[in-house]
């Protein structure tokens, strides 16, 4: 199929910060109704609003936001300088024992699988990729050595196709090697799922002024800063579902003055909980094992950056 030709384009250069969102929202109903696109506001809005959403949660920093008009329908790319951190396709997962499985007895290992296999789906892009993949007609990433675009197209009628891969030449973050041993595949989920629903609701809220705004633009800059250590831990916990592999090592690359960022990233995380159990949140607090999984992660970092040898994850499987 043709891809239709560019008849215009509206651009928004972004920090990547808190509000960023909204912004983007605006702008993209405000363009598509200046081109006549009224039909495809709303579903182009979510498909801009979640892009936008996901490269801040798992890139950071700043963002080039470009819509075109293409023929009777929109193209939406959002680019970050993070060519590393690459979502993967929304792959379906083997087959799990079903309760009329006539075939097989559903065990507790069963049950957890389930678990896990719902937390994959919400991580395995960012649960806003799913909701991208659900509205538009076709979506993917654009990768170079400097650069990584993910974009999606509403009204083109255009078919999907593969998202790419990372190609040759784009280097890991420098740092000190880190080898993470025995790390629980669910916890890893868990850790993920909660923390992407706390981080996308402040973005997505307009706090007023006072202690629960100065905690959201806190936690949207630490989360922007933190990515590179927690994403290589995701994507290894995705890939090891597919194989039913219940526990995970990781190497990670962490710069020494990182260590202290993601300890303030984690203590921040009391602080947030607290507005999540007073109601000026309404994401679910983390469960007391997933902040004692957190706090174990950093210091495993901080011991082996320091020049200590690794420690097996303590937590069950």
């Amino acid at each position: 199929m043709v891809t239709p030709p560019v008849l215009a384009q509206r651009r928004a250069i972004l920090d990547g910060e808190l509000g960023d969102v909204a912004s983007v929202r605006r702008s993209v109903g405000g363009w598509l109704r200046d081109w006549g696109l009224e039909p495809l506001v709303e579903d182009v809005e979510l498909v801009a609003s979640e892009l936008t959403t996901n490269a801040i949660l798992h890139a950071g920093g700043a963002l080039d936001v470009v819509v075109e008009k293409r023929g009777e329908g929109v193209r939406v790319v959002v680019r970050d300088e993070r060519p590393d951190v690459v979502p993967g396709p929304t792959a379906p997962l083997p087959r799990l024992p079903g309760p009329g499985d006539s075939s097989t007895v559903e065990t507790a290992d069963d049950e957890l699988e389930r678990l896990v296999r719902s937390l994959y789906e919400r991580t395995t892009t960012g649960r806003g990729l799913l909701v991208v993949e659900a509205y538009s007609d076709a979506w993917g990433v654009d990768v170079d050595t400097a650069v990584k675009g993910v974009w999606a197209e509403v009204g083109t009628g255009r078919p999907q196709r593969a998202v790419a891969d990372l190609p040759a030449g784009v280097p890991p973050a420098g740092g000190v090697p880190v080898h993470l041993q025995g790390v629980p595949v669910r916890l890893v989920l868990f850790s993920a799922a909660n923390l992407d629903d706390l981080v996308r609701e402040v973005q997505t809220t307009d706090f007023e002024a006072g202690e629960a705004r100065e905690l959201a633009v806190l936690a949207d800059r630490l989360a922007q800063e933190t990515a590179g250590q927690r994403e290589p831990l995701r994507a290894a916990a995705r890939a090891a579902v597919q194989t039913r592999t219940r526990t995970i090592d990781v190497e990670l690359q962490v710069p020494p003055g990182q260590v202290g960022v993601l300890s303030r990233f984690v203590g921040l995380t009391d602080q947030v909980e607290h507005l999540c159990r007073t109601g000026v949140l309404i994401s679910g607090p983390p469960t007391p094992e997933i902040t004692a999984f957190r706090r174990w992660f950093i210091d495993e970092l901080g011991r082996q950056v320091a020049g200590t040898a690794p420690t097996r994850c303590p937590f069950a499987t």
